[in-house]
């Protein structure tokens, strides 16, 4: 019996595939094994009240190299705002960029549209949010708050929504019910 236990406790540790990205809310711990990073790893997410880890291979100044921007800080030039998309030419949002904010943007709440795609990271928003719940075949959605604050105390400042972390971390929303 004490020989099966180290077999046991190996083959727990295997590395398995990679699953489906988890969505996770602020004040709950998720973890799960996501598509490999550029280096070929596994990337694992974490999240909860005091602490959201990820596991990527950063770039010199500290933010990983699929985020090029914080949507937590906006802290990209004036007239652009840092906005989530899909980096690989996908369809789901896996990093963050700088774009050009609309000249006549949309608050939060109201229709919105996106260009190129849905996952273009170019849209109609105001600053600190994006185009979400988008009908892909009209191209328009609704406008959601980033979640602000810092990634381990996620705040959001509309009334009855909760920030929710999905994919790599990339993405983090203030979505209602959540």
């Amino acid at each position: 019996m004490n020989r099966i236990a180290p077999l046991l406790l190996l083959a727990a540790c295997t590395s398995r595939p990679a699953a489906q990205p988890s969505v996770t809310t602020s004040g709950t711990s998720t973890t799960t094994p996501s598509s490999p990073t550029s280096a070929g790893s596994d990337a694992t997410s974490t999240s909860s009240d005091e602490t959201l880890g990820h596991t990527f291979i950063t770039a010199p100044d500290g933010l990983p190299e699929a985020l090029e921007c914080s949507t937590f800080e906006q802290d990209c030039p004036r007239g652009e705002k840092c906005n989530t998309w899909a980096n690989d030419g996908g369809s789901a949002w896996n990093a963050t960029r700088c774009v050009p904010v609309d000249p006549d943007p949309d608050a939060l709440g109201e229709p919105c549209t996106v260009t190129d795609s849905g996952v273009s990271g170019l849209d109609s928003c105001e600053v600190g949010a994006m185009c979400w719940d988008i009908d892909f075949e009209a191209a328009e959605g609704t406008c959601v708050e980033h979640c602000r604050g810092e990634p381990t105390t996620p705040q959001c400042q509309e009334p009855d929504t909760r920030c929710v972390f999905s994919g790599s971390g990339a993405l983090a929303l203030c979505l209602p019910g959540a």
